[in-house]
């Protein structure tokens, strides 16, 4: 099982918004990445994936 914590921190609605997009989009992109952050002058987050991914059952019934 995965468990991902994502903390987020923006000046402004908008700014929470585009950081939540920017993490979905690198955690996404660059696959099974654990850590990830960036900053800029209006918000910042930072991810950590924890644990390992399972095989989905149904997935495993297609095969």
């Amino acid at each position: 099982m995965l468990k991902v914590e994502i903390t987020i921190e923006g000046n402004t609605w908008s700014d929470v918004e585009l950081a939540i997009e920017e993490a979905k989009r690198r955690m996404i992109d660059q696959g099974p990445s654990w850590l990830g952050f960036d900053e800029n002058d209006t918000g910042s987050f930072h991810y950590e994936v924890d644990g390992d991914e399972e095989t989905n059952s149904e997935e495993e019934d297609e095969d």
